[in-house]
């Protein structure tokens, strides 16, 4: 799978319905230093965060969290939630998507 440029971050797919089963995703996010990800939410998705390498602001649901290697977060429908890289490093991790639907992110 090719890399998806996004706003300040990119993403690549690692696995998805055709592997998982439905509504099943899991991909690689890197966001690059200074950079970030918008405040969004999902209407049906949860997410599972594993941080792989660098730091981060990670807000979710009104919560903050300096996210580091090693971390694991869960985000669930409608948290709001959004991801700042304040590092010199990129910020690297794995989301596990399920009940993952298309178009289901409202920024």
């Amino acid at each position: 799978m090719d890399w998806i440029e996004g706003a300040g971050y990119k993403k690549r797919v690692l696995a998805g319905e055709s592997e998982l089963g439905r509504g099943s995703l899991v991909q690689i996010v890197i966001i690059g230093p200074g950079n970030e990800v918008k405040p969004h939410y999902h209407g049906l998705q949860t997410e599972f965060f594993y941080i792989l390498k660098g730091t981060a602001t990670l807000s979710i649901a009104g919560e903050e969290f300096e996210a580091k290697p090693g971390a694991t977060y869960i985000t669930k429908p409608n948290d709001m939630h959004s991801v700042k890289n304040d590092g010199k490093t990129d910020f690297e991790l794995i989301v596990f998507k399920s009940n993952w639907r298309e178009n289901d992110s409202y920024w």
